[in-house]
């Protein structure tokens, strides 16, 4: 069964496409291999790095860090 993206996934997704960039793009930009950011986007990426990964993907992009979803 697929699990749900959570809201700040979704605003992550919808932030790249309205900066007319890709995930990949998104990735080399903060520094993270394009698996990784695509975990943490996906809420899969359970690391202690987790919380560091989101708050340079909402700094780059300007979502919100309280949307955050929480594993």
């Amino acid at each position: 069964m697929r699990k749900e993206t959570s809201q700040w996934g979704k605003d992550v997704r919808k932030a790249v496409i309205d900066k007319d960039m890709t995930l990949k793009q998104l990735a080399e930009s903060i520094g993270y291999s394009y698996a990784v950011v695509l975990s943490v986007i996906s809420g899969k990426y359970s690391n202690a790095t987790y919380q560091a990964i989101a708050e340079k993907i909402n700094e780059k992009l300007g979502t919100l860090i309280r949307d955050l979803p929480h594993l």
